[in-house]
């Protein structure tokens, strides 16, 4: 028995890291054996919530597709890159705030959120358009789109010199994916 499970966690693993495969029971198996995508700064990526991040991702691109036939997005090679570079450059950026003692608390998300929600219209057309064009609730965008957005705002306008691409390329990255 301890045999075949090895054998399954293995395959899946495998499945993973080198075809970057996103079935869904080879990202329940990274899942729950915490597969790393790879490392920041010591600061874990998990594997699921690349997976993740990279549907979100895809389903925006077939959303501008749907909207205009004309359009061709990126290679799926240049938006799992693409996902890579976020998800590592928010590692930096969480860790830069927490540094200058920068946070954003719930009551700033719901105000940002707001005007979201203004410039759609309504509460049901900004959950909507979050659903159909990236598969998020409106408190995945608040996490994934809105957080990064005020932390990088307010460390730029607490340090105007601040720079994620620079403070990007002296972090100790460590990709267990092959991209």
């Amino acid at each position: 028995m301890a045999l075949i499970i090895l054998v399954i966690i293995g395959a899946a693993s495998y499945n993973a890291l080198y075809n970057l495969s996103s079935d869904k029971f080879t990202v329940k198996v990274a899942s729950l054996i915490g597969l790393p995508a790879g490392f920041v700064n010591g600061h874990y990526l998990s594997y699921k919530n690349f997976q993740g991040d990279l549907l979100a991702v895809q389903n925006f691109y077939n959303y501008q597709k749907k909207q205009n036939s004309d359009f061709s997005g990126p290679s799926l090679i240049e938006l799992q890159k693409s996902v890579w570079e976020r998800l590592a450059r928010q590692v930096v950026l969480a860790e830069q705030a927490k540094l200058a003692k920068i946070t954003v608390s719930q009551d700033d998300l719901n105000q940002e959120f707001a005007k979201v929600i203004k410039e759609l219209g309504s509460a049901e057309e900004a959950e909507k358009m979050m659903n159909d064009t990236y598969g998020w609730s409106s408190e995945q965008f608040k996490k994934k789109v809105l957080t990064p957005f005020l932390l990088q705002e307010r460390l730029t306008k607490a340090n105007s010199a601040f720079d994620l691409e620079a403070e990007y390329k002296k972090s100790k990255v460590w990709k267990w994916i092959k991209i």
